[in-house]
C-alpha cells in the first residue's frame, strides 16, 4: 500500500523523518512538502491542498497527516474519496472547519483514525500500521 505523509504547518516533510523508515519498512511511503514549505516553493497565486496532496501519489493511497496536515488530507480526501483508502490524522482537529466545507461528515473511505501526538515515532508507526493492515 502507498503511505502519504503530510507534515503539519510549521514544519516540512522532515517532521516524518523518524516515522518513515519504520513504515517503509512494509509500504511505499511518500512524503511531500507542501506549498511554501521545505524543498516547495510558495508560488504565486491560489494554491489547492487537495492538488498538493493528490499530486504526491498515483492511483490510491493511505493519507496519514499531523495538525494543519490533516486538513489538507480532508481537503485531499473530499476531492477525490475514490483515491483515499485509509486517513490517519495525527493532533489534527478533523471537524473545525466543517462549516466551511458542509459534507465533510460524509467523506467516506475504509476507515479514519485519530491519534493525539507526534512525540513516540516509533509508537505512532505501530499504531498506524495496525490501522493500515485491518
Amino acid at each position: 500500500m502507498q503511505v502519504v505523509l503530510i507534515h503539519s504547518g510549521v514544519t516540512d516533510s522532515g517532521e516524518w523523518d523518524a516515522v518513515r523508515p519504520l513504515l517503509a519498512e512494509r509500504h511505499e511511503v511518500v512524503a511531500p512538502d507542501l506549498p511554501g514549505h521545505g524543498s516547495t516553493p510558495l508560488t504565486p497565486g491560489e494554491h489547492s491542498l487537495a492538488d498538493a496532496v493528490l499530486g504526491a501519489f498515483e492511483d490510491s493511497a493511505a493519507i496519514v497527516a499531523t495538525s494543519f496536515g490533516g486538513r489538507a488530507a480532508l481537503e485531499a480526501a473530499l476531492a477525490a474519496p475514490q483515491r483515499v483508502t485509509k486517513l490517519v490524522l495525527v493532533s489534527a482537529n478533523p471537524f473545525g472547519f466543517v462549516a466551511e466545507i458542509p459534507d465533510a461528515r460524509e467523506v467516506v473511505i475504509d476507515g479514519v483514525a485519530h491519534l493525539p501526538a507526534l512525540e513516540r515515532p516509533d509508537e505512532l508507526a505501530r499504531v498506524v500500521l495496525e490501522f493500515l493492515d485491518q
